[in-house]
């Protein structure tokens, strides 16, 4: 397939190609066998054959698998994807941005009731969870707000 064919597929095939030629050049590269991979991973020979041949892309869980496997990062399968990291670690929020948190997570905090934590240590857990939904949240509203998409691929 030379790269004109590539240009005019839709971004779903784009994707599977793009995921089957990174997978080919691993096991090229390993001296690694299709079905040493499906047996390997516990998958089935038909699901990598169905990779190899375009008829589907494997599940995000499964790339992370792969890229486990071969000792790579997501993106060195999955070159469409366009973070290596968590988006939290990637921006950082205006102190107004930060206000708001804080707000939001004591008027949170306001409505738990430590007691049924068990422990300190729990308590701390949930809010320390919820700070982190918090600041997640509030960085994807922002970028979504520019137009742009977080955590999709990218043709």
């Amino acid at each position: 397939m030379d790269n004109t064919e590539v240009f005019y597929m839709d971004k779903t095939m784009k994707r599977m190609v793009v995921i089957a030629n990174n997978i080919k050049k691993l096991l090229k590269a390993r001296g690694i066998t299709q079905k040493k991979l499906a047996n390997d991973l516990n998958l089935s020979q038909s699901a990598v054959t169905a990779w190899m041949k375009h008829r589907n892309a494997p599940t995000y869980g499964v790339i992370q698998d792969l890229a486990d496997y071969f000792g790579v990062k997501i993106t060195d399968i999955d070159s469409t994807w366009k973070i290596d990291e968590p988006i939290y670690q990637k921006q950082v929020l205006a102190p107004i941005d930060e206000k708001d948190i804080h707000k939001m997570l004591e008027g949170m905090l306001e409505r738990l009731d430590v007691a049924a934590y068990n422990s300190k240590e729990g308590y701390e857990a949930v809010k320390a969870s919820l700070e982190s939904t918090l600041r997640i949240s509030k960085i994807l509203a922002k970028d979504d707000s520019n137009g742009n998409e977080i955590g999709t691929p990218v043709f």
